[in-house]
């Protein structure tokens, strides 16, 4: 009869350790956005006025050149602070630099003193 201090356990095994192989990020499949040409418009009004252009809150000065792409924009304008006025109008960019445009505005009424 064997002893107990005779008897040899088998060697534990270590897990096996597998290496992690980094998974290379995905390639964009969709090209990157073209760059929009921008061209000098000078956008008046008579009298002088800020106005705004599509939904950008930005106001600009009337008759100063700004910088716009071609196609068809919204020109809000807000008055100034002797002349009130809110007049809206489209105006169609053309693909190229020094387009002009004037626009006479109406003075907004104020209202009726009581």
């Amino acid at each position: 009869m064997a002893s107990a201090a005779s008897v040899v356990d088998p060697p534990v095994k270590s897990p096996v350790r597998t290496k992690r192989i980094a998974t290379p990020p995905p390639v964009q499949t969709t090209p990157p956005p073209v760059a929009v040409t921008k061209h000098r418009a000078v956008i008046g009004s008579k009298p002088w006025s800020y106005f705004t252009v599509d939904t950008d809150p930005t106001k600009y000065e009337s008759n100063n050149a700004i910088q716009l792409a071609p196609g068809p924009h919204t020109i809000h304008f807000l008055g100034q602070p002797d002349f009130k006025a809110d007049q809206t109008l489209t105006i169609e960019m053309p693909d190229r630099d020094g387009f002009t445009h004037v626009e006479q505005l109406k003075e907004l009424t104020p209202p009726a003193s009581p």
